[in-house]
């Protein structure tokens, strides 16, 4: 009986796991993020979950050199006097940007 135990314990944490990486592709292919979209007040930097496609899929800094789709984290630490915003990651590649290692790749 132990064996039924350790096995159930292996299934739940294996569909832990498969509900996370879903959860996380979503938040990447979909245009929305999976996690809480409320809203946040913040005066220094901007809120990917607060900014519509319309405004651009992809996000980069004017200090940086490296462009994130609109969801990534690292697009909350950007000033909003800094960001630039694109639909086409084209337009960001012909710049010298480089895609996010984290949300591009």
């Amino acid at each position: 009986m132990k064996k039924h135990s350790t096995l159930k314990k292996i299934l739940l944490l294996l569909g832990l796991l498969i509900v996370l990486t879903l959860a996380l592709a979503g938040c990447k292919d979909n245009d929305t993020p999976a996690a809480d979209s409320s809203p946040t007040s913040s005066s220094s930097s901007v809120s990917s979950n607060n900014v519509s496609t319309s405004q651009g899929k992809y996000c980069a800094s004017k200090e940086s050199e490296v462009y994130h789709y609109y969801t990534c984290q690292y697009v909350d630490n950007i000033k909003s006097s800094n960001l630039i915003r694109n639909d086409s990651a084209n337009y960001f590649a012909n710049r010298g940007y480089r895609p996010c290692k984290r949300c591009l790749e």
